[in-house]
């Protein structure tokens, strides 16, 4: 009995010094079939995506900064294309853009040149500074344009302001009125001195609505005009023969359009 219960632990043990032995690798045999049964009991690998990790259990993907495309501190987005009268702006010609947090464009400044036309002409060219049209010199000018659209993707229109200012002299004959009182229809307030023609004697602009100012303003006769001026009724409308000096062009497309002045001399009719 004896001989018998050693052979049995001496089996036992042999067994277990197998298992150990194939179970360490150094003499695994991958063709055995105790092998491949322990090769078919698999562990399932866990990883972590450490840009997705957040102690607060919130995604960082969410506060990372959104990229836009196309954007430029210099430049305008390319699919954004500007134009006056068919005439395409190259970012060359920019003075000034100005884009919002978000990325998106929302102002272009264009400066020292506008596109202009000789009254009833409606033949538009572009004059750049120290040019002369209708006998006025050039001396300034700018185009500014507005994004409304809260986006950088390309639009027909954009809100658009041409202004344009000259140094020479004007001489046209029509109606003179002075503002008796104040007008928020006509945008004139008391001794505003408004001037009225039939055929305009000015350039015309971009951007203005059917090639007609609104209105040709020439000052207010409590801002230190000629004394003649000063002995016209109020509220009347007059016809004279006025010449006029120090001539800004204002457009402001869709909303706006009219001559700046100030009254050098007068001829009543």
């Amino acid at each position: 009995m004896k001989k018998n219960s050693l052979f049995t632990v001496a089996i036992i043990a042999l067994c277990l010094s197998g298992c150990n032995i194939n179970n360490n690798g150094d003499e695994h045999n991958s063709s055995s079939p105790d092998s491949q049964i322990t090769s078919s009991t698999s562990y399932e690998e866990i990883t972590v995506n450490e840009d997705n990790a957040n102690t607060d259990g919130a995604s960082n993907s969410e506060n990372a900064p959104q990229e836009i495309e196309n954007v430029s501190h210099d430049s305008l987005p390319e699919n954004v294309v500007i134009s006056i009268l068919g005439h395409t702006l190259s970012d060359s010609d920019l003075t000034e853009i100005n884009f919002g947090e978000n990325g998106i464009w929302n102002l272009a400044k264009y400066e020292d040149f506008v596109y202009l036309s000789e009254p009833e002409k409606n033949d538009f060219k572009k004059y750049m500074v120290g040019d002369e049209i209708c006998g006025l010199k050039l001396t300034s000018a700018r185009n500014v344009f507005s994004n409304d659209y809260l986006d950088n993707e390309f639009h027909e229109e954009y809100r658009y302001t041409s202004v344009a200012k000259f140094e020479g002299t004007l001489t046209m004959t029509g109606v003179l009125t002075i503002a008796e009182d104040d007008d928020a229809n006509l945008m004139t307030k008391n001794g505003d001195i408004t001037f009225s023609t039939e055929k305009s004697t000015f350039p015309i602009i971009s951007g203005l609505p059917n090639n007609h100012y609104y209105s040709i303003r020439c000052g207010n006769i409590n801002d230190g005009v000629i004394s003649e001026l000063l002995n016209l009724p109020l509220g009347e409308e007059i016809t004279a023969k006025i010449t006029v000096s120090d001539i800004t062009l204002y457009s402001a497309m869709p909303v706006d359009a009219y001559v700046q002045c100030q009254v050098d001399s007068i001829n009543l009719q």
